[in-house]
């Protein structure tokens, strides 16, 4: 009976309040994914702190190698790479699904988004200071792949969570739900699907 009166309640909402229903539920999933785009950010930004000191510590070879791991480990990001200013790679750590970008490759620091059909990813990419050198931190934030159990991205566990999945896309948008500006440069920004009517219906009969 109380299942009853909340699904007609709730029904009810949808019909006559929709346009609040809506304001509402955007409000609350643009606070969750500050927060963990936030958390993510931080995350990315401590390994390559990290990483760098290692690079300037260690020897090459595969103490490198291992101290990296450790950093990415620890700080639960998806690749972590040591670079030459010219491109060169020296040592690397965790998963990467498909090429990295030549321009990360060679830029030394802030904050990049690559936009691309299957595999998209933030980067965050720091210079070990006087080395000639650079450390590089991938996240994978969406797979264009319908079912790819192996890759983990940032808006699975986001949808797995909350049930609302954002897309991220390269620069500006327009009504952006929440974007990511460094300096001048607005380097990417991230939107909700929206919800219809019918489908807010069909989870409340679920």
């Amino acid at each position: 009976l109380l299942a009853g009166l909340d699904a007609g309640r709730r029904f009810r909402a949808i019909e006559h309040d929709w346009d609040t229903i809506v304001r509402e539920q955007e409000a609350a999933l643009t606070r969750q994914l500050e927060r963990r785009m936030e958390s993510a950010l931080e995350r990315a930004r401590t390994a390559v702190d990290l990483a760098s000191q290692a690079a300037l510590r260690a020897s090459p070879g595969s103490a490198l190698f291992q101290q990296l791991e450790s950093v990415r480990e620890r700080t639960g990001i998806d690749a972590l790479a040591l670079f030459t200013h010219g491109g060169d790679l020296l040592a690397w750590a965790g998963d990467h699904r498909g090429s990295l970008p030549e321009s990360v490759r060679r830029v030394q620091s802030g904050t990049h988004f690559a936009e691309r059909p299957l595999y998209s990813y933030l980067y965050v990419s720091k210079p070990v200071g006087g080395n000639r050198q650079h450390v590089v931190a991938a996240m994978l934030m969406e797979t264009g792949l319908v079912q790819d159990h192996g890759a983990i991205s940032f808006t699975g566990s986001f949808e797995e969570r909350t049930g609302a999945r954002p897309v991220f896309r390269s620069g500006g948008g327009v009504d952006a739900d929440w974007v990511l500006v460094e300096g001048t440069d607005t380097i990417v920004h991230a939107r909700f699907e929206r919800m219809t009517q019918a489908q807010a219906r069909e989870q409340v009969e679920q």
